[in-house]
C-alpha cells in the first residue's frame, strides 16, 4: 500500500513538474509573441528596384540589374587583354579600351547636370490593390534610387497615405535596409513621426559611407590587405570561390601582392584616375542619392573636388543638381540628429548594426569595421569601433563602461545615438537577410513597449551570426588576434585544406 502511494505521489509530482517546465517554456515563448496591429512598410536599399530602359514599354530591356549578359560578355571578351595588362604593367588598355566600354554599357544609369532624367529609363512600381492590404501586411515601397531624396520622400508619404487608408489604420510600422535609410530620413524630415507606430533601421546608410566620401574626394587606393579581406568576404558562400581568395592571401602574406600593387601604381595611376575621373563620378556623382550617401565629414571635400575639378569646364550647368545637393543639407543632413531624437520621443525606435568586415577596398580607409559596404559607426548611428583585425586598445578600454563593449572588444555602443536600442551582429553581411533578422524586426517594431536590449534574453546587445545557429547571443569572449590568421603558414593550411575539400567534393571521395 505504501508502494502504491509512494508511486502515485511520484508520478503526481513528475506531472507537476512537467507542467511547471511547460508553463514556464509557454510564458518564455508568449514574452516574444506580437500581434501585427498595423502594416509594416519597408523601404528598399540601393539597386533594389529593376529600372527598365523605357516606362513608357514595361517590357523594354531591363537596365537593372544588368541581366542580359552584358557585362559578363564585356569581362569574358576583355579578361585575356585585361591580365596581359596588368602583368605588363601597361594601363592603356584600360583607359583606352576597358573604361570607354564600361561607359558605354552604363551611360543609361546617369541622370543630367540637374541631377534628373535625361531618358525614359524608371521603375515600375505598381501598389498592391487596396483590398488586397491588410493591418497585418508587410508591403516593399520600391523607388527609383537615383533620384533626389526629398522628392522620393514625397512618393513614401503619398504610398504611406494609401496604405493607411486600405487598411483602415491610423499608423504604420516603418523598416529601412541600407539606402532606404536615406530616403526614410528624408520623409521624417519633412513629414515627421505622426503617421508611424515604429521605425526599424537595418543596417542603414542614412549617415554615409567612408568608401563614397572618399571616392567622391578623389580618393582611389589598391592595397593587399583590402582586397584579400573583401575577397573573402565576396567569396565566403562559395567553397571553390573561397579557394581564390585564399590564393590571394597567399601572395599577400608574401608581400608579393602589395609589392605588384605598388608597382602597378606608377603604371596605372593614369588608368585609375580615368577609371574614378571618366566614369565612376560622372555616372555616381548625377545621382542625389549618392550624394545623400556621402558622410558629412567628406562633403565639403567631395562637392569641391566633383564640381571644382571633374565637372568644372564640360560645359554643363550643374546648379539644379547643386540646389539638390545643399537642399538634402538644410533639410536632412544638418538636422538629421534632432529628427532622430524626436523620431523616438514620438514612436518605438531600433537599429540593427553588423560588423566583422573590412571596406570596399578602393580608399585608403579600408581598414574601417563595417558589414562589407556601410560603416558600422554609421550603420549604429555613433558606436565607437576598432580598426578592422584591431580591438579598440587596453587604455581605451581601461575606461570604457564593459557592459557596453563587445566580446571581442571592438565595439563600444555607449557612444550611440540609442545606445539601449541598437543591437549588434558579427559577421552577418550588409545585403543578408535571414528569419532571425525578421524575428528580431517584429519584436521591435510591434512591441507594446519600446523594446532594448535589455527586454529580452534571446536579443541581447551583442549577437552573432552562423550559418547552423543564425542570429545567437554572442558570450565568446574572443579577440580579433585569436581568430585572424596572421602568418604565411597558417595560410598555406588553409588554402590546401579548401584544396583537399575541394578535390574530395569533385571526385566524391
Amino acid at each position: 500500500m505504501k508502494r502504491k502511494l509512494c508511486s502515485k505521489l511520484l508520478a503526481v509530482f513528475l506531472a507537476l513538474l512537467m507542467l511547471s517546465q511547460f508553463s514556464f517554456a509557454f510564458a518564455a515563448d508568449s514574452e516574444i509573441k506580437i500581434e501585427k496591429n498595423v502594416p509594416q512598410v519597408n523601404v528598399v536599399g540601393l539597386f533594389g528596384t529593376t529600372v527598365y530602359e523605357n516606362t513608357d514599354n514595361v517590357k523594354s530591356n531591363v537596365r537593372w540589374p544588368i541581366s542580359d549578359g552584358r557585362f559578363h560578355n564585356l569581362m569574358q571578351k576583355e579578361s585575356d587583354p585585361m591580365i596581359k595588362s596588368f602583368l605588363t604593367l601597361n594601363g592603356d588598355f584600360l583607359e583606352k579600351i576597358l573604361i570607354p566600354e564600361l561607359k558605354d554599357l552604363f551611360a543609361p544609369y546617369a541622370l543630367n547636370s540637374s541631377g534628373e532624367l535625361n531618358n525614359k529609363t524608371g521603375i515600375d512600381f505598381k501598389w498592391p490593390e487596396k483590398n488586397q492590404i491588410k493591418k497585418d501586411s508587410c508591403l516593399d515601397f520600391y523607388y527609383d534610387w537615383r533620384l533626389d531624396p526629398l522628392e522620393t520622400a514625397d512618393e513614401l508619404s503619398r504610398f504611406i497615405d494609401y496604405v493607411l487608408e486600405a487598411s483602415g489604420c491610423e499608423k504604420i510600422a516603418l523598416s529601412a535596409h541600407s539606402c532606404g535609410g536615406v530616403i526614410t530620413n528624408a520623409y521624417l524630415a519633412k513629414y515627421g513621426c505622426e503617421k508611424l507606430q515604429s521605425v526599424f533601421f537595418v543596417s542603414s546608410a542614412g549617415q554615409g559611407t567612408t568608401f563614397l566620401g572618399e571616392l567622391m574626394s578623389g580618393d582611389f587606393t589598391l592595397k593587399g590587405d583590402s582586397i584579400e579581406n573583401f575577397l573573402k568576404y565576396i567569396f565566403m558562400d562559395s567553397e571553390y570561390e573561397n579557394l581564390k581568395a585564399v590564393a590571394f592571401s597567399l601572395l599577400n602574406r608574401t608581400g608579393f601582392a602589395d609589392g605588384l600593387l605598388n608597382l602597378s601604381d606608377s603604371a596605372f595611376t593614369k588608368a585609375y584616375q580615368s577609371l574614378l575621373n571618366d566614369f565612376l563620378i560622372p555616372l555616381f556623382g548625377t545621382w542625389p542619392t549618392i550624394w545623400a550617401m556621402v558622410p558629412d565629414e567628406y562633403i565639403d571635400a567631395a562637392e569641391n573636388y566633383v564640381f571644382e575639378h571633374i565637372f568644372k569646364n564640360d560645359g554643363n550647368d550643374y546648379s539644379g543638381l547643386i540646389e539638390k545637393i545643399e537642399n538634402y543639407r538644410v533639410t536632412v543632413r544638418e538636422k538629421r540628429t534632432e529628427i532622430l531624437l524626436e523620431t523616438n520621443k514620438n514612436c518605438n525606435l531600433g537599429v540593427f548594426s553588423c560588423y566583422g568586415y573590412s571596406a570596399i577596398p578602393v580608399s585608403t580607409s579600408w581598414y574601417c569595421t563595417t558589414d562589407g559596404v556601410v560603416d558600422t559607426k554609421y550603420t549604429s548611428l555613433g558606436a565607437t569601433t576598432a580598426k578592422y583585425g584591431k580591438t579598440l586598445g587596453s587604455s581605451y578600454l581601461a575606461s570604457a563602461d564593459k557592459n557596453s563593449i563587445s566580446p571581442d572588444q571592438t565595439i563600444d555602443a555607449s557612444t550611440c545615438l540609442f545606445p539601449k536600442q541598437t543591437w549588434f551582429v558579427k559577421n552577418y553581411r550588409h545585403k543578408q537577410f535571414h528569419d532571425d533578422l525578421y524575428a528580431l524586426m517584429d519584436a521591435v517594431l510591434y512591441s507594446k513597449e519600446e523594446m532594448t536590449v535589455d527586454t529580452y534574453e534571446k536579443y541581447p546587445q551583442f549577437l552573432r551570426f552562423d550559418n547552423v545557429s543564425g542570429i545567437i547571443p554572442d558570450q565568446r569572449k574572443t579577440t580579433p588576434d585569436e581568430e585572424k590568421r596572421e602568418t604565411f603558414i597558417d595560410a598555406i593550411v588553409e588554402f590546401f585544406e579548401l584544396m583537399a575539400k575541394w578535390f574530395r567534393k569533385i571526385f566524391n571521395v
